[in-house]
């Protein structure tokens, strides 16, 4: 039961998002996160909080086109999702700024 719960989730939540293509093994491993007998849209939201907190790259395929750092003024139409995993500041691009802030 829980397994088809967990697919219908997902398939609902890849219908909110057509972009979004979950990885089969990542949402077979998260059966055991999704509590109790729950109804599909109580079984997507949690799906989708365990998305949120996942790594990307772990959790779905890209929904960028390919070779998007290659090409030069291009307009990416739709809805992504995207993760970022460094920022750098622009404004300073040599890092000058001296150590980070303690949390």
């Amino acid at each position: 039961m829980a397994s088809t719960l967990v697919s219908q989730a997902a398939e609902r939540l890849t219908a909110t998002a057509p972009s979004l293509r979950l990885r089969p093994a990542w949402i077979s491993q998260q059966a055991s996160h999704i509590h109790g007998e729950s109804s599909v849209d109580i079984a997507a939201n949690q799906l989708l909080q365990l998305f949120a907190a996942a790594d990307l790259r772990d959790a779905c395929e890209g929904s960028l086109p390919q070779n998007l750092d290659r090409n030069h003024n291009l307009r990416v139409e739709g809805q992504h999702v995207l993760q970022v995993l460094q920022t750098v500041d622009i404004s300073n691009p040599r890092g000058d700024e001296g150590p980070a802030p303690a949390e």
